[in-house]
């Protein structure tokens, strides 16, 4: 009896020619329940659907998803059994585009063109190892962590040929479990004995969520030494210098894995935020455009993506007024309109990317389309049926002071300060933006203008009762002594009373050049320089 009558194959190809191909093969191994998909959205709906033994997937799937992306989505989603079989087939046989076919280790990977017996001997040794393995897959298919380590314990005792196998899946398993200490043993005593790549990574792994990140360099290094095409373990590398605050070297480290293999979105988009904390912007953008092209069609496309990319171009936007920077404030725009639609999916990033519009047009000097894009996203967030993220909300409240909607950023300012910011994303970061706005001066000069006594002085003194408007602007003075708007405003009655009562009183001058004291020196760029400027002048003039 054939080993292939009873394997239902799934064979996932854009070109009918080699599908029927690759049939053909198949047929000649006695397998009988054979499918095809030309697409790898087609090939994940089949999965969905049925349970299949075999996937034999090209790597390049046209223009949808890849091998790649399919290969992640169907273990993401639990649809590729540890039972079943997923080889990868391609025409490519560059050393680049091979690592990018391996990157999500398939269990086989099949260079075209080949035979029907290349074929048949791959498939024949890997039915081989599901068959030695095939109680630990059933274990691990079903989540049962208990009867994994059992299956697996049972080949280690009878000295199974998959034994170093088994010793690797009930590490993994041990901590899945939670039980690092005991994986960790497991790691030592493989490599006490010799040198085993997934103990030193495994360990490795340990190592770092130990914070012992020195320690786990050290062995990462020891690995990449002896095989530089271990792409994981540059991957932890980086994660261990970005822990220990050099990110210059993660950069140099993601780099190097990128230039081996381009093809992760998360390694791209890893670069792509070392970059842009080191200041270095072009490196920033590419990744992060990579990031986004790259993820198209698969697992890890998300709208946060396009707009950390958007965010990146702003970055660059706002540096000069070089063509370069003119370029990509127009490109940042332009991605924001081309993925508009996966934007709108998510309302936090919907609301942001308002925000990035405005901040973007803002650097354009397009000063009153800013304005209406963050007046915009202000209005989304106050449509949105749930609490859009104390982040975003902190980016909208700048966004609206920089705007100089300074009333919408004084009411987002309170929101923020009433919002629990304990479990917030970066609410580290969230805190200082904070702590900014409640020391800005033009957010405080707003709330001083709106003080009673301040607004009742104001009334007065239009209506011409100068001395209960100095009275009122004086009360206003009580706890608000810095504010350029109340001492402008007592200066301005104090003068006033001078010109229309024609009396230089000594005490009167000396309240006002105090006002104008605390006021000290007003910057040019301040909405208050002319008026400053103006009544020190009349000030000026009674000495």
């Amino acid at each position: 009896m054939s080993l292939y009558r009873d394997k239902k194959v799934l064979v996932v190809d854009d070109f009918p020619e080699f599908r029927m191909s690759i049939r053909q093969m198949l047929l000649s191994i006695k397998v009988t329940d054979i499918h095809m998909a030309n697409t790898g959205e087609e090939a994940l709906r089949m999965c969905q659907r049925a349970k299949f033994d075999i996937v034999l997937c090209d790597y390049n799937l046209g223009d949808g998803k890849d091998g790649q992306q399919l290969l992640e989505e169907l273990r993401e989603y639990s649809l590729l059994p540890h039972t079943s079989i997923f080889m990868m087939l391609t025409a490519e046989n560059t050393a680049f585009m091979v690592m990018g076919a391996l990157e999500n280790n398939p269990d086989a990977y099949l260079t075209k063109p080949f035979t029907r017996q290349d074929l048949k001997a791959r498939l024949d040794r890997l039915c081989s190892i599901k068959d030695e393995l095939e109680r630990v897959n059933y274990a691990m298919d079903a989540k049962d962590h208990e009867a994994t380590l059992r299956s697996c314990d049972e080949l280690i005792t009878a000295k199974s040929k998959m034994s170093s196998h088994a010793l690797k899946i009930k590490a993994n398993t041990l901590i899945k479990m939670g039980r690092k200490q005991d994986a960790e043993s497991i790691y030592r005593l493989v490599m006490k004995a010799r040198p085993v790549v997934w103990a030193e990574m495994g360990l490795a792994k340990v190592l770092h969520e130990k914070e012992e990140f020195e320690q786990s360099i050290d062995l990462l290094e020891s690995i990449v030494k002896k095989n530089d095409n271990y792409l994981d373990a540059f991957d932890l590398m980086a994660e261990n210098y970005v822990a220990m605050g050099d990110t210059r070297k993660a950069q140099q480290i993601l780099t190097k894995a990128i230039s081996k293999s381009a093809k992760s979105p998360q390694r791209q988009h890893k670069l792509g935020q070392v970059a842009r904390d080191n200041n270095d912007i072009d490196t920033a953008t590419r990744a992060l455009r990579r990031t986004v092209e790259l993820s198209q069609n698969g697992l890890y496309q998300n709208p946060t993506n396009v707009l950390d990319y958007v965010e990146a171009l702003k970055d660059k936007a706002s540096i000069d007024e070089s063509l370069a920077a003119k370029r990509a404030g127009a490109d940042a725009l332009n991605a924001l309109e081309k993925y508009k639609k996966d934007i709108r999916k998510d309302p936090n990033t919907n609301v942001y990317s308002k925000i990035l519009e405005s901040k973007i047009l803002k650097v354009q000097k397009k000063e009153l389309d800013a304005v209406r894009a963050a007046r915009d996203a202000k209005k989304m967030q106050e449509e949105l049926a749930t609490d859009v993220g104390a982040d975003v909300v902190a980016e909208l409240a700048e966004t609206m002071l920089e705007c100089g909607e300074f009333e919408d950023a004084a009411m987002l300012l309170n929101q923020l300060t009433s919002m629990n910011l304990d479990d917030a994303k970066n609410a580290e970061k969230v805190q200082k933006s904070i702590d900014a706005m409640m020391s800005n001066t033009e957010l405080k000069e707003f709330h001083n203008s709106l003080n009673v006594n301040n607004q009742r002085g104001v009334e007065l003194y239009d209506e011409g009762i100068l001395d209960k408007a100095i009275d009122e602007f004086r009360l206003a003075l009580e706890g608000a002594e810095d504010s350029i708007t109340i001492n402008l405003n007592l200066a301005q009655a104090l003068i006033k009373n001078i010109q229309l009562t024609n009396d230089l009183n000594a005490d009167v001058l000396d309240e006002a050049k105090a006002c104008f004291d605390r006021v000290g020196n007003i910057e040019r760029d301040n909405p208050r320089y002319s008026r400053y400027c103006d009544l020190n002048k009349l000030y000026q003039g009674y000495l």
